[in-house]
């Protein structure tokens, strides 16, 4: 959906859920710049209102590539908890970093590891080493993708 037109013009995408259900990216078009909304808070793993959000981990990481596939002509991101806005390379590479978390998730439960085996093998990728995956928000994510949550 686009509101108002010209310089003015502001694009928005919903492309399913992530955080919650109702997830928008906000292009300001003129400005190149998007702003990602709890999508992207920070360089590091995402809180996911899996309880009251009905929003989805399982289901985060393809949000983001169709995001990363479907947002033309991006340069600036503004993540939703973070004042410093990045480049949208940063975003590609945020996609690629929690799509990571959740396949390796996802592989260790089809080997029959647990939730705390997945989280003690994990470490985060040389390509994503400006990214955090704290224990707890990792536990966490986890354990949602192991509930297919």
């Amino acid at each position: 959906m686009s509101l108002f037109a010209g310089p003015d013009q502001v694009d928005l995408y919903h492309f399913g859920r992530g955080h919650t259900d109702g997830d928008t990216f906000i292009v300001f078009r003129e400005a190149k710049t998007l702003h990602t909304g709890d999508m992207f808070q920070r360089k590091g793993l995402p809180f996911i209102d899996v309880a009251n959000g009905n929003g989805s981990a399982t289901e985060f990481g393809s949000t983001l590539r169709k995001a990363v596939a479907g947002i033309p002509d991006v340069d600036i991101v503004m993540p939703g908890h973070n004042p410093t806005p990045v480049t949208w390379a940063e975003f590609v590479d945020f996609s690629g970093f929690y799509n990571d978390v959740v396949s390796k998730a996802q592989n260790g439960k089809a080997a029959g590891r647990s939730v705390d085996e997945v989280v003690a093998a994990y470490s985060v990728p040389d390509e994503y080493s400006d990214f955090a995956a704290p224990e707890q928000s990792l536990r966490t994510t986890v354990q949602y993708v192991f509930d297919g949550q």
